[in-house]
């Protein structure tokens, strides 16, 4: 049981998700998490929670749903000493916080569940990188391209190159959506040019069959 959690979170996290639909995969991070609590691998168990909560929120699962299963989780991850899981977790955490409206921002991560500006999420390149891509996420949902296009320009693909195959084609999406409004909004060469160059990538993906 103990090598099994690392297993599946292994085959989930870096190969299942560009062949399998999102909402697909769930019941495997659940057994997962179950043979982890079971076998003792307390932080083989915590990664599959999180990580089943990050897919949850991506194959639109209710949000009301996403804050309970956080509000739930991170104390519990804490509570056993993983506190890494727990700062990842965080991230989806506020950012359906701020979805909802329970949060007095929108693409910053910053409320209840996290403070993006500590130093956790800034100079943590694991952390950094992945509340970079979710405020992607938020920037195109809110249509604040501005802020968007210009994250995209810094990071270009600097998240899948730091931690491929955790969120698989979705990042570069949600970066080239917010390069495409701001090529839109503002007509500017270098914005179009980027939201070429990442659609390219993605069509890609899609002639591989990811």
């Amino acid at each position: 049981k103990f090598n099994e959690t690392r297993a599946l979170n292994t085959g989930n996290f870096n190969v299942l998700g560009w062949v399998r639909p999102l909402k697909t995969r769930l019941p495997y991070h659940q057994r997962a998490y179950e043979s982890g609590m079971v076998s003792g691998n307390m932080q083989g168990a915590m990664a599959a929670k999180w990580f089943g909560i990050w897919l949850m929120f991506h194959a639109a699962f209710p949000l009301a749903m996403i804050e309970a299963d956080c509000s739930a989780a991170v104390p519990k991850m804490r509570e056993v000493g993983c506190h890494a899981d727990a700062d990842l977790c965080c991230i989806a955490w506020q950012s359906a916080l701020n979805l909802m409206g329970k949060s007095d921002n929108t693409v910053i991560l910053t409320g209840a569940a996290m403070d993006e500006s500590t130093e956790t999420y800034t100079q943590k390149p694991l952390y950094k990188h992945n509340a970079d891509a979710w405020r992607s996420f938020l920037c195109m949902t809110f249509g604040d391209w501005d802020r968007g296009a210009e994250d995209a320009l810094t990071r270009e693909d600097s998240y899948n190159k730091f931690v491929p195959g955790w969120l698989y084609g979705l990042e570069p999406c949600w970066r080239g959506m917010c390069l495409y409004g701001m090529a839109r909004k503002s007509g500017l060469d270098k914005y179009k040019k980027a939201a070429a160059k990442i659609l390219k990538e993605v069509k890609g993906f899609v002639k591989k069959g990811c």
